[in-house]
């Protein structure tokens, strides 16, 4: 006679609405090139959460690196791609039994313009 118990889990995949503000402290290495750069960046982040009316509370604190391109096209405009990702190393909630950390994927593209 065999017996099969079977279990009833629930895993939520999603996200909160959390307000950040990021203070990242990377160093940045640039592999080659002058007028055409590529890069690689990483370093600390502190991360403090705001609850909207200015007043901080539940410091975070996390890991960030990347890498991107940097083109000057000629001495007035440039653009530039980067991308990174940041994991959050703090437990963000306050009920010890949910395990909650912040991840951030994030791809940035732009011109700069040179004002003289």
């Amino acid at each position: 006679v065999s017996h099969l118990e079977t279990y009833d889990a629930t895993y939520v995949i999603g996200s909160s609405h959390n307000d950040f503000l990021d203070i990242p402290l990377t160093v940045k290495y640039t592999a080659f090139g002058t007028r055409f750069q590529g890069y690689f960046f990483g370093g600390p982040v502190f991360s403090i959460h705001t609850d909207g009316s200015a007043v901080f509370k539940n410091p975070n604190f996390g890991i960030t690196a990347g890498f991107g391109f940097f083109r000057s096209s000629n001495d007035f405009i440039s653009y530039f791609a980067e991308t990174g990702y940041t994991f959050g190393i703090l437990n963000l909630s306050t009920d010890p039994s949910i395990r909650a950390y912040s991840r951030d994927i994030r791809i940035n593209a732009g011109l700069l313009f040179t004002l003289e």
